[in-house]
């Protein structure tokens, strides 16, 4: 297993898209930081991010959780970063 860590920045802040889970901010981050990814989706307890043929699920840690629901309803929220666990499987997608 290895751990890779998603920047939430100032621009995901403010182009993401409230209570949509492909567009919210850390989804953006997702994307800018991973651009081959075919799709990402960010909700729940998880993320997906999925390339051409393959999906990677990580656990959302309690503090992602906080941030998504804290930016769903509006709350102020700030850039940071998050740390994912990857499963030894799925190391060589990340």
């Amino acid at each position: 297993m290895k751990t890779i860590t998603v920047n939430v920045t100032s621009k995901d802040i403010k182009n993401g898209v409230k209570v949509d889970a492909k567009s919210c901010a850390l989804a953006l981050a997702f994307k800018r930081e991973y651009p081959k990814a075919a799709h990402v989706v960010v909700g729940g307890m998880f993320a997906i991010i999925q390339f051409n043929g393959a999906a990677v699920s990580l656990e959302l840690p309690e503090a992602a959780k906080n941030f998504i629901d804290a930016f769903d309803v509006g709350d102020k929220v700030f850039p940071r970063k998050f740390d994912f666990v990857v499963d030894s499987d799925y190391e060589h997608l990340l």
